[in-house]
């Protein structure tokens, strides 16, 4: 219950007190014991650390909810951990290691169907892709994402097409870029955001201000 709460806090913006909420649900475990309940909490903090940009707590969590999930079998959390373990990486400059770490959660997620970790996988391994210069490669990544990966929700669907629309831009091909922006749809939150930053910078860079 304490970790579907976090969930409901995290869409709500109340950040700390997610973080907060996952500790609580941790003390609630026996100390040192190692179980999926543990794996995936801790997954859910190092994923929440990382969306924060907290990247050194982030990496400590996931490599301690990393050990519990591959101790205990849980796929699903060894993939959040890694993906999370490899933005981290990736946002302290040390690109290689996290496009290591987030290939191997792609890896996993694909061969243990797990349509959600399979998304961000290809999205987050892109990003770090993109950031670290390699733009051409992330343009690549995920159209291969999109196009491989059908059972993924509508709105992580639409993440795709503006990541292809952003890479696209980056790399001045700005009629590909506009091509390939989703429609308004009905989304909220930071897939909205997204897209509305998409138009604008299409926008401002033909000078339509």
């Amino acid at each position: 219950l304490l970790q579907r709460l976090s969930h409901a806090l995290w869409a709500l913006q109340r950040q700390d007190e997610t973080i907060e909420l996952l500790d609580r649900a941790l003390a609630l475990l026996p100390a040192g014991e190692r179980s999926a309940q543990r794996a995936g909490l801790l997954s859910d903090k190092a994923k929440k650390r990382m969306l924060q940009g907290r990247f050194d707590r982030s990496i400590e969590d996931a490599r301690e909810a990393l050990e519990v999930a591959r101790a205990v079998g849980d796929p699903a959390s060894e993939a959040r951990s890694l993906n999370a373990l490899g933005v981290s990486m990736g946002g302290q400059g040390r690109f290689d290691q996290g496009v290591e770490a987030l290939r191997e959660s792609l890896a996993i997620a694909r061969e243990r169907e797990l349509p959600w970790e399979e998304g961000t996988a290809w999205l987050n391994l892109a990003d770090v892709l993109h950031i670290g210069g390699r733009t051409e490669e992330a343009l690549a990544v995920v159209r291969e994402g999109l196009a491989s990966s059908p059972a993924t929700p509508p709105r992580t669907t639409d993440w795709f097409r503006l990541a292809v629309s952003e890479f696209s831009h980056a790399l001045g091909r700005w009629d590909e870029a506009e091509a390939a922006i989703p429609p308004r749809g009905r989304h909220g939150g930071s897939t909205l955001t997204y897209w509305c930053i998409i138009r604008i910078t299409l926008a401002l860079g033909r000078g339509d201000l």
